[in-house]
C-alpha cells in the first residue's frame, strides 16, 4: 500500500503527462497545419501556424522544470538506480492505476513524437522545393 503522499504525486505527475501528451498532439496538428499553409503557399497562414508551433514549443519547456521535479520526487521515493532513472524504471515499480496511465503516456509520446518528426521532415521537403 502507498503513502498518501506518494499517491499525491503519482497523481499530479500522471496529470503533468497527460498534459504533456495533450500539448504534443496539438503540436502535430500545428505542425500538419504548416504542411498545409505550405502547400497552398497561403505565407500568411504559414506564420500563424509557425507562430502556434513556437508558443507550444515554450510552453513544453516551460512545463518541463515542474514535471522533472515530480519525475525526481517519485524516482527518490522508489529509490530507483541511476540507470531505472527512466519512464520504463518507473512503470516497472508504479502501481496501478499509475503504471497503466504512465505506460498510456509513453505509447502516445512515442507515436507522436514519430508522427511529428516525420511532418516537420515533409515541412522542410515542401519549404526547399518552394524556395528552389
Amino acid at each position: 500500500m502507498e503513502t498518501p503522499e506518494i499517491e499525491v504525486m503519482l497523481a499530479k505527475l500522471c496529470e503533468a503527462f497527460d498534459q504533456e501528451a495533450e500539448r504534443q498532439e496539438t503540436l502535430l496538428a500545428a505542425v500538419r497545419a504548416q504542411t498545409g499553409a505550405a502547400l497552398a503557399r497561403d505565407i500568411n497562414l504559414l506564420e500563424d501556424r509557425t507562430a502556434a508551433v513556437s508558443m507550444l514549443l515554450r510552453e513544453t519547456v516551460g512545463a518541463e522544470a515542474g514535471r522533472l521535479a515530480l519525475v525526481r520526487a517519485v524516482v527518490a521515493h522508489y529509490g530507483l538506480p541511476t540507470g531505472d532513472q527512466t519512464l520504463s524504471g518507473l512503470i516497472a515499480v508504479a502501481p496501478e492505476p499509475w503504471r497503466g496511465r504512465m505506460a498510456e503516456f509513453q505509447q502516445r509520446m512515442k507515436t507522436v513524437l514519430a508522427e511529428t518528426r516525420t511532418a516537420v521532415g515533409q515541412n522542410q521537403a515542401i519549404l526547399r522545393q518552394a524556395a528552389k
